[in-house]
């Protein structure tokens, strides 16, 4: 649970811990792994070797794409459930997909789609999640690109949020910009 809730200090109580002290992991030991909210991730920082930026995560918001109105560049478009399933059952392991802004009227950093090519159509599969959308941002300034890869897609049954695993794999900029996540 996010400490910034106004309800974090009751909850960790409720758990029996000391809210200016507990910790995430303190929170999933006590409650046997069952998050009082949002899912909690442990994944891999991505680290710089031999040249090369490479590191796992989940893809966020893999289920609400098909529900909502996306803007890609200036058109907004809906990707409806039958095509995303489609594109999402025909990625395979290795497979290139890319990483593009989702324009926004926001004033912070915008949002980042990660889409597959599916027949010649560009297609929302995902989104980088909201931690790594800052150092995304800035890898893509530095480098003008952020190669990332399927790594694994579970079938569909699978809750939204274990669906996609992705690889980033690209070459490293001169500072690793996911250091200190």
């Amino acid at each position: 649970m996010h400490r910034g809730k106004l309800d974090y200090d009751e909850a960790i109580r409720e758990l029996g811990l000391d809210p200016s002290t507990a910790t995430a992991v303190d929170e999933i030991i006590r409650s046997t792994g069952r998050r009082l909210t949002s899912p909690f991730f442990l994944v891999e920082q991505p680290v710089e070797h031999r040249g090369r930026l490479r590191g796992h995560f989940l893809l966020s918001g893999v289920d609400r794409i098909p529900q909502e109105e996306i803007h890609l560049e200036t058109t907004p478009v809906r990707v409806g459930r039958s095509l995303h399933e489609r594109t999402l059952t025909s990625i395979k392991p290795h497979d290139r997909l890319f990483v593009l802004p989702e324009v926004r009227d926001e004033k912070q950093r915008q949002p980042l789609l990660v889409c597959a090519n599916h027949n010649g159509t560009t297609v929302p599969v995902g989104r980088i999640p909201d931690y790594l959308v800052p150092p995304f941002h800035n890898l893509i300034e530095k480098t003008g690109d952020a190669k990332v890869f399927a790594h694994h897609v579970n079938s569909p049954g699978t809750v939204s949020h274990l669906r996609v695993l992705m690889l980033l794999d690209t070459p490293a900029p001169p500072c690793n910009p996911f250091e200190g996540l």
